[in-house]
């Protein structure tokens, strides 16, 4: 569905990178495709949100995006979160766990805590772990 491609293009801020290949959209895939590592990570999480699942779960979403990128996930995670879809988030990155609505704190494969992000980070920072 050309309509839901361009609507999760759109969402992940990938418009730019895939219009400067040689024929845009037209571009096959495959070998010898010239992408940032970014520009990838872009594109991978505009697969993730084709047709705006109600359960998207990402893990280091923000690998290998600039600032411009990661401000474009922040976005696109506010805009989903908006819309009621669950998001599950796996990072280390504190401006994504800041806009989680719960964080699930593992440490040796046990649940240490399970709150919202404001008290886990400043517990986090405190003893070392943010």
């Amino acid at each position: 569905d050309a309509q839901a491609v361009m609507q999760a293009a759109s969402l992940a801020g990938c418009h730019d990178p895939v219009n400067r290949l040689p024929q845009g959209w037209q571009t096959p895939a495959g070998a010898g495709l010239a992408l940032s590592r970014g520009a990838l990570q872009r594109l991978a999480l505009a697969r993730a949100y084709y047709g705006r699942p109600h359960l998207l779960v990402l893990d280091e979403p923000e690998t290998h995006l600039d600032q411009q990128g990661l401000g474009d996930l922040l976005q696109a995670l506010d805009q989903l979160r908006a819309a009621g879809h669950l998001v599950v988030v796996i990072s280390h990155q504190e401006r994504i766990l800041q806009r989680c609505n719960h964080l699930l704190w593992l440490e040796a494969g046990q649940i240490k805590a399970l709150a919202p992000p404001a008290p886990l980070l400043r517990q986090a920072a405190w003893q070392g772990a943010a």
